[in-house]
């Protein structure tokens, strides 16, 4: 499995003019492509397509926030739609704090205003956690 992310270069503010970019791959996109991929490696049945390749590209048109959640949820509609088998579908969303407020599929401010802030995938129905990634520190019991 290879996963590739990109953003287009009118899809967001304040990405433009970033150097080290190879075709739309910079290192923040890198490392949200590992995520991905390491998210439907346990989801793909992988062990059906030996000595194959399944490459999922992924190209936000626009990131208002959320972008790898909603990348996740496209992607398992996408692999779905292509008869791909998994597990089970995934689901992506994201949380984060906003002050002393939780709040839910954060927006672009939101996500840069400073708070804790988490993206979860998990297998649907079977309700297995895939992907945990944490933005920034988290205080002790700020999520319980």
């Amino acid at each position: 499995l290879v996963v590739s992310l990109s953003t287009a270069a009118f899809g967001t503010a304040g990405r433009s003019g970033r150097g080290g970019s190879i075709r739309g791959l910079d290192r923040h996109s890198q490392e949200r492509s590992m995520w991905i991929q390491r998210t439907f490696e346990s989801a793909i049945l992988l062990d059906q397509y030996p000595r194959s390749q399944i490459r999922l590209y992924v190209h936000l048109l626009q990131s208002e926030g959320g972008g790898v959640a909603a990348a996740i949820n496209a992607s398992s509609l996408a692999l779905a739609d292509a008869g791909i088998p998994t597990r089970d579908l995934v689901a992506s969303c994201t949380a984060g704090m906003l002050g002393r407020r939780p709040a839910v599929d954060l927006s672009r401010e939101e996500e840069f205003a400073g708070g804790a802030q988490v993206t979860v995938a998990l297998l649907a129905g079977a309700r297995k956690v895939t992907l945990l990634e944490v933005e920034s520190k988290v205080p002790d019991g700020m999520f319980e």
